[in-house]
C-alpha cells in the first residue's frame, strides 16, 4: 500500500510523524489530530473539517495496515 495520498502528500507528514514511527506513535498522533479536526468538535468550517478528518483517517488506516505487512 502506498504511503502517499492521491495528491502526493506523505501520510507520515500528514500525521506529523517521522517515517520510522512506531504503531504506538502513529496511534497517538491519530488520536490527537482526530480530536482536533473532528467536524463536531472544531470551529473550522464543516466542509474543511470533514476533508481534513477524512485525510487523517485514511493516513492512519494506511499506515497501520502497512505495518502489519
Amino acid at each position: 500500500m502506498s504511503k502517499y495520498t492521491p495528491f502526493g502528500v506523505n501520510y507520515y507528514s500528514l500525521l506529523g510523524l517521522h517515517p520510522q514511527a512506531s504503531n504506538q506513535e502513529i496511534r497517538r498522533a491519530y488520536r490527537e489530530l482526530s480530536k482536533r479536526y473532528h467536524p463536531d468538535t472544531t470551529d473550522m468550517p464543516e466542509a474543511l473539517a470533514k476533508a481534513k478528518f477524512q485525510q487523517i483517517n485514511e493516513a492512519y488506516a494506511t499506515l497501520v495496515n502497512s505495518e502489519k505487512d
